[in-house]
């Protein structure tokens, strides 16, 4: 997977959550018609606060010490080990459930395995930057008056849309389809070696 093909699989993802929100009326968004002048000054932020947030995330879970132990200790290990770890570090934020961190460790295991396939830390980087970049602009509530119907486990809430089952299920088809491009990769490089 390319960068720009994981910063598309990121929005495309997320948006996916949402979307199955809306259709099940899960969540109601009003659009908060903000002066361009409030606008583009919270944008920039937004931006900013989202790049900065993944990058330091991926640093300290895929960063340097990520290939420091695949190579001591294997990469699944690795990819497990600290795929959860990335799921109980989201104990930290507001209204944590037992699905959010299910679907964040899920979350992790993703990323973990992109970073195994493309052996850069800028490819999950990509993902992770989208896929929160699309929960800001479509969750914020300095953008939208966001409402949530229907029982948690379909809204995710009081975490937000990512805790539910529609996050969870959607996060695992894509972790699903790493793990088996992950494994074709692996077939092939096994093949030519």
């Amino acid at each position: 997977m390319t960068k720009a093909s994981a910063l598309a699989a990121g929005f495309l993802l997320f948006g996916c959550v949402i979307a199955v929100a809306l259709a099940t009326n899960a969540i109601e968004l009003h659009w908060r018609a903000l002066p361009v002048s409030k606008l583009l000054p919270y944008l920039l932020l937004l931006l900013t606060t989202t790049i900065v947030n993944a990058a330091w995330e991926e640093l300290s879970f895929r960063g340097w010490a990520f290939s420091a132990c695949v190579h001591r200790f294997g990469p699944h290990p690795v990819a497990l080990s600290l795929g959860l770890i990335f799921g109980l570090a989201h104990l930290l934020n507001e209204n944590p459930s037992i699905l959010a961190i299910l679907s964040t460790s899920i979350a992790g295991w993703l990323l973990s395995y992109l970073m195994l396939s493309s052996r850069h830390i800028t490819v999950p980087l990509a993902l992770h930057i989208s896929w929160n970049l699309c929960q800001s602009l479509l969750c914020s509530k300095h953008l939208w008056d966001v409402s949530y119907h229907g029982p948690d486990w379909l809204s995710g809430q009081p975490y937000g849309p990512e805790a539910g089952l529609p996050a969870i299920v959607i996060t695992t088809s894509a972790l699903l389809v790493v793990l088996w491009l992950h494994r074709k990769q692996q077939a092939n490089n096994n093949a030519t070696s």
